[in-house]
């Protein structure tokens, strides 16, 4: 059955690139599925603007934005495909909820907290969860890591590509720190832990499905 599929793309974060490419995958499926898509992109300026489908996004083609309410009060639902802060973190999420409008993935609460990994992991230690340590640094606090090197330097509240640094001694974590807080108020240094990273992606509410586990292989740099 065809749907017709708003997919929100791009964003204010630094991650905006990151989303304009996955959201270009996510439409390509989409529309070989028989979908009807429309792609709503946001600029780093917080824009909104209104296109259809892929070339929307290849070619530049854009409707008034004062179309957009319109556009998303009517769709089957919305494909959000926004990384990092103002899409990632239930921002997003409580405005279409607001409107009434169905959408992808978690809601408001889950996607506020998973973007915090300060907050997420003390609710993990909390519900005695094994999360990697860390320490959370804010503007103002001395670069330090209490567990040697190397350890990973990141953002508290972004993804996991950009503003992250592997640091190895003193010097790379000072850098670390000052290239995370050029993204966040909130820096993690965060023990570094040898192993296996294996994912694994879950769907579904009442009856979840689980897909094989993946793993994830380092090739040309650290991580």
């Amino acid at each position: 059955m065809s749907r017709r599929i708003a997919v929100i793309l791009g964003g204010r974060s630094s991650e905006n690139a990151i989303s304009v490419a996955s959201a270009a995958s996510v439409i390509d499926a989409l529309e070989r599925s028989g979908n009807d898509v429309v792609a709503v992109q946001i600029d780093r300026e917080g824009r909104w603007e209104l296109g259809t489908g892929t070339k929307a996004i290849e070619s530049g083609e854009r409707l008034p934005g004062k179309e957009i309410a319109t556009t998303l009060s009517d769709v089957d639902v919305v494909f959000p495909v926004l990384h990092g802060p103002f899409g990632e973190d239930g921002t997003v999420q409580g405005l279409l909820e607001l409107a009434g409008v169905p959408y992808v993935g978690a809601g408001v609460l889950a996607s506020a907290l998973c973007m915090d990994k300060d907050m997420f992991k003390s609710v993990l230690r909390d519900n005695n969860i094994p999360v990697t340590e860390n320490i959370t640094l804010r503007l103002g606090d001395e670069p330090h890591s209490p567990y040697g090197f190397p350890v990973f330097v990141k953002p508290a509240r972004l993804g996991s590509s950009v503003g992250i640094t592997k640091a190895h001694d003193d010097e790379e974590l000072r850098r670390g720190v000052a290239l995370a807080f050029e993204h966040d108020e909130k820096v993690l240094v965060e023990r570094f832990v040898s192993g296996i990273e294996v994912e694994v992606g879950v769907l579904g509410n009442q009856r979840p499905i689980a897909s094989l586990p993946g793993e994830i292989v380092v090739t040309h740099n650290e991580w």
